[in-house]
């Protein structure tokens, strides 16, 4: 019998990898029509540079607020079947996994405005003399689907890494209240709900990238390509 390998809490805490911590230090929202395609990689070349999205197809939202950033509920539900004689569950399945997005957009543009609002203002022209801008709140909220990217990084030059999380088929399902105060520029919180796009197959893909990702994916436990 082979004899047990001993060790210490010291050598175990050694073993651990703070450099595999990621801190959103900032990012970036993209949104698209449905008819844009979703980029095959985000990065390019040895360096592992960032790739810049046509911003013929994609949208910035803007700012964001700093406190709350991007948060993504999972709502996840499970169903368990019982067994006669069996005091615990026999099987338990995933019947529910849901992702979303929540974030608090602080620019007012058209992109925001048509979140926001369930509209489509591409037909929207200010006044040529005034610039006023003016559109009128839908009797029906349509449900609006659109492509979204979201993009935070940590790390700056050779170690910069980045967090992609793509929605290829989102809709709004939540916004929250728009204040006009003097303490704060006008905010517009909502949530954003992936959904499966039927030609793609998926309604999240998750993308780690950068040059400092490419560093660490062996202490990360990715196999080398």
């Amino acid at each position: 019998m082979t004899a047990p390998v001993t060790t210490t809490i010291e050598a175990l805490q050694g073993a651990n990898r703070p450099g595999l911590m990621f801190k959103g230090l900032g990012g970036v929202i993209f949104t698209a029509d449905m008819a844009v395609d979703i980029p095959a990689a985000f990065t390019d070349g040895a360096t592992a540079n960032l790739i810049q999205l046509a911003p013929t197809d994609w949208t910035q939202l803007g700012l964001i607020t700093k406190g709350e950033g991007v948060t993504f509920p999972r709502e996840i539900a499970t169903e368990d079947t019982e067994s006669w004689g069996y005091n615990e569950p026999t099987r338990t399945d995933v019947v529910t996994d849901i992702t979303s997005a929540t974030f608090t957009l602080q620019q007012t543009s058209r992109a925001v405005l048509e979140m926001y609002d369930f509209v489509d203002l591409s037909a929207v022209t200010p006044d040529a003399t005034t610039g006023e801008v003016a559109y009128n709140k839908p009797l029906v909220s349509a449900v609006r689907y659109r492509r979204m990217i979201f993009l935070a990084y940590d790390g700056t030059g050779t170690d910069r890494r980045y967090k992609i999380k793509v929605m290829p088929r989102a809709q709004v399902t939540a916004v929250e209240d728009e204040a006009w105060q003097q303490t704060t520029a006008t905010q517009y919180p909502m949530t954003v709900r992936a959904t499966v796009d039927p030609a793609l197959g998926y309604a999240v893909r998750n993308v780690l990238a950068g040059p400092g990702q490419l560093a660490r994916n062996t202490d990360a436990g990715f196999a080398s390509a």
